[in-house]
């Protein structure tokens, strides 16, 4: 039976992709980082990598310049949240009110992804974030799940089996 849904937040929830390129491309501008054609359909190949890694494979940003071309995006999507996917906030809430748990499994920052929540009045509708702090594994590798998935066993209190003995279904 079906009790929690697993959400990315970059896709799903937020339409970050146009905002995303657009933002990357106004950074490269004010950096004076080349940002072309081939440069955004790169981007465009490798969306969904970790923002530091998306930045240097896929604008060519150098290595000194990730660290502040970083800080500077998550400033911009921090005062300026992308907008929500057309209705995202109330499928979240139906979940809730259902009595399903609603997770995020994303390779943003905890803090920043919080202040995005709190702006946009998302935090109640997750009962569990799994933040670029809570595990240095990344999708599509499985094991990005582990800490979601234990701790959605722990709140369940479901008898012990780890998450690595779970069946894991993916569903595109």
């Amino acid at each position: 039976m079906l009790q929690a849904v697993i959400f990315d937040f970059d896709g799903p929830i937020c339409d970050s992709f146009r905002e995303g390129i657009r933002r990357i491309k106004f950074l490269c501008v004010i950096h004076d980082v080349r940002f072309g054609k081939k440069e955004r359909k790169r981007l465009t190949e490798l969306w969904g990598l970790p923002g530091k890694e998306l930045l240097e494979q896929g604008a060519g940003v150098a290595p000194a310049l990730l660290d502040i071309m970083y800080k500077e995006w998550e400033r911009l999507d921090l005062n300026d949240p992308v907008p929500l996917v057309p209705a995202a906030k109330e499928v979240l809430y139906w979940l809730r009110k259902n009595g399903f748990i609603s997770t995020i499994l994303t390779t943003r920052n905890r803090e920043n992804l919080m202040e995005i929540f709190d702006r946009l009045d998302l935090v109640r509708e997750f009962g569990i974030i799994s933040a670029r702090q809570d595990t240095p594994h990344r999708k599509p590798d499985p094991r990005a799940f582990d800490y979601t998935l234990e701790t959605l066993i722990e709140r369940m209190n479901h008898p012990a089996p780890r998450a690595q003995g779970i069946q894991r279904k993916f569903y595109n």
